[in-house]
């Protein structure tokens, strides 16, 4: 039978599959033919820094923290709250330089409103179950790691 802390750690993972998961579709329907090179490298170091950024996270959540009932707040934590949306946002880079059709308009809406609405319900779950120590970790730590320069503007240290 799993720990508390077990059972917390692991209902993100159906949130994490789902958002695999269509980043894949979106990735396997939308991948950019590019002949230039600085579009190959734009992708291809969005791409990777994405993926340091994912595995970053699966390590500090199911490695180091895995038995710990305590709210991460090291390493990529310390910069988002979402550290895993941002990967799959820098990831997706790639699919921007795809011809512009219906599908891959609604496949966008899809993607990142699914990150929008999961990122609520994970949110609304960790603050009932840290309560002011995530109000304070909400407050002073952005959604997404582009808009971690505006920090000071939170009144943060």
């Amino acid at each position: 039978m799993k720990s508390d802390s077990n059972h917390y750690l692991y209902r993100g993972a159906p949130f994490q599959l789902a958002a695999i998961v269509l980043f894949l579709f979106r990735r396997f329907f939308y991948w950019p033919k590019t002949s230039s090179v600085f579009t190959a490298l734009l992708i291809g170091v969005a791409t990777v820094c994405g993926l340091v950024i994912f595995a970053w996270c699966l390590y500090l959540l199911y490695v180091r923290h895995q038995a710990k009932s305590i709210l991460i707040t090291e390493g990529v934590f310390k910069y988002t709250r979402h550290p895993m949306y941002t990967a799959f946002v820098l990831m997706d880079v790639a699919s921007f330089f795809a011809p512009l059709s219906y599908d891959f308009i609604t496949s966008t809406v899809l993607f990142y409103g699914y990150l929008v609405v999961a990122a609520y319900f994970q949110e609304k779950e960790t603050l009932a179950r840290f309560g002011q120590s995530a109000v304070e970790y909400y407050r002073c730590t952005p959604r997404l790691f582009f808009l971690y320069p505006f920090k000071k503007l939170l009144n943060c240290k």
